[in-house]
């Protein structure tokens, strides 16, 4: 998009209200997950193990998890509320449902919203720059868990660069960051040690196991189709972040109705919208979608795509040629 014609979008829709976070749509929206989640727990507590009814019930949990990441996300880009405290309290308290350490994803997100389409310098993206030197046995391995969508690359991605954030800021010396991403780790093993002990180990697996991986699963397919593909970069070639404005680019809005948006994934899938905009909330995303839409000769490289459509066909595709043959050469000239 032209930083023109993005300017002028954003005041109009900064004076429509479309980019400030509503205190009491924030709370409806963590009150609203927190009685979806509890009511799935209390069925749970009813069903026999592995009944048809008790995997019907982990889907609905899982799914409840990933949107518990959401309002993560939402708190994290300081738009769910206009306090920062309540956004820090939400986002850690949010954190254990969905394995995610709220400050150790924040840091790096911030990161991620700065560098995206730099893929050496988003630490999001950089990990598949080792794809080009690993063995063709890893590249098979590879290809063999794409296939059958089990979601190692998400359980990677948290563990490696979430997880890890404390011990990699500490070796570079950035003690108040490592010190932070300790406490927000700890924040997420201390109540899974509780539940654990309360419930005992096989109780805990048969009941946070399918739920997380029906988390990890949706969690893994809804940001495929978000920038894969979109790596155009190395930073020897572009040393400064791609702007706002330019940011349409190297991001996908994924299609759907618009009420299963709001039902699976409280509008994570309008990227586009998101990343042109990042302090929109989640409910206002739809709105800023339909007003870029109705902006007439609005120059937007719009990258629209069905939802789950363009993750089938992914996964019909080889995941070394997917990611090999779109990123960067090595020497960009």
């Amino acid at each position: 998009m032209l930083r023109e014609d993005y300017t002028s979008i954003a005041q109009k829709i900064a004076k429509k209200g479309f980019l400030k976070a509503n205190n009491f749509h924030g709370i409806i929206t963590v009150l609203a997950e927190i009685a979806c989640f509890c009511i799935g727990l209390f069925l749970l507590s009813k069903t026999t193990y592995f009944s048809p009814l008790y995997w019907v019930i982990e889907v609905f949990l899982g799914l409840s998890l990933f949107r518990f990441f959401v309002i993560l996300h939402e708190c994290g880009h300081k738009a769910l509320f206009s306090y920062k405290f309540m956004n820090t309290i939400i986002g850690t308290l949010a954190s254990p449902l969905c394995i995610v350490p709220y400050i150790c994803w924040r840091n790096i997100h911030y990161q991620h919203h700065k560098w995206v389409g730099v893929v050496d310098k988003d630490p999001t993206q950089a990990v598949l720059l080792k794809l080009r030197e690993n063995s063709k046995l890893t590249h098979n391995l590879f290809r063999l868990i794409w296939k059958t969508w089990f979601p190692i690359s998400f359980f990677k991605l948290i563990f490696q660069v979430f997880w890890l954030y404390p011990l990699n800021e500490y070796n570079k010396k950035s003690y108040t960051n490592a010190k932070a991403g300790f406490v927000s780790l700890i924040a997420i093993i201390i109540p899974h040690a509780l539940l654990i002990r309360y419930l005992g180990i096989v109780d805990y697996l048969i009941i946070c196991t399918p739920m997380l991986l029906i988390y990890a699963i949706w969690f893994e397919n809804m940001n495929f189709s978000q920038h894969v593909g979109l790596f155009p970069y190395l930073s020897s070639y572009r040393p400064r972040p791609i702007p706002l404005h330019e940011q349409d680019s190297i991001s996908r809005t994924s299609e759907m109705n618009p009420i299963f948006a709001v039902l699976l994934c409280y509008n994570f899938n309008l990227h586009i919208e998101h990343h042109l905009f990042p302090s929109a909330p989640w409910y206002q995303l739809p709105k800023i979608k339909h007003f870029l839409e109705s902006e007439k000769n609005l120059d937007i490289d719009y990258k629209g795509v069905q939802f789950p459509d363009f993750v089938l066909q992914l996964r019909r595709q080889d995941p070394i040629d997917i990611y090999l043959k779109t990123l960067p050469p090595h020497e960009d000239k």
